[in-house]
């Protein structure tokens, strides 16, 4: 079974379908302190926040290449980013090729 990553920036009501449906998720990760971090504690799912910073200081080519690490460290096969809200660097969707689902309701790169 591929291992599942999902990414979240606020609630996690994307998240919590997944645990009620009993989808195996791997890692849940975040970009700020928040209640999807928290609903991942609940379920027993390991949640990272990698905090980002806004406007100018902001280098998403970096801010991308932390998350690939750890996304790879925990040997993350798929990606959801549900509601996950930085733009991330081409380089996450080369590496990723195939493998990221992205709900969200702007759109994004």
């Amino acid at each position: 079974m591929p291992r599942l990553a999902v990414g979240v920036s606020r609630r996690g009501s994307l998240l919590e379908p997944l645990f009620q449906h009993q989808v195996p998720v791997a890692l849940v990760f975040s970009d700020r302190l928040c209640n999807g971090l928290d609903l991942a504690a609940r379920h027993g799912v390991p949640g990272i926040c990698l905090p980002r910073r806004f406007g100018a200081a902001f280098d998403r080519r970096r801010y991308t290449q932390h998350l690939l690490k750890l996304l790879l460290r925990h040997r993350i096969d798929a990606v959801y980013l549900a509601g996950y809200k930085t733009v991330l660097d081409a380089e996450f969707f080369r590496v990723y090729d195939r493998r990221v689902l992205n709900a969200h309701p702007a759109l994004l790169p």
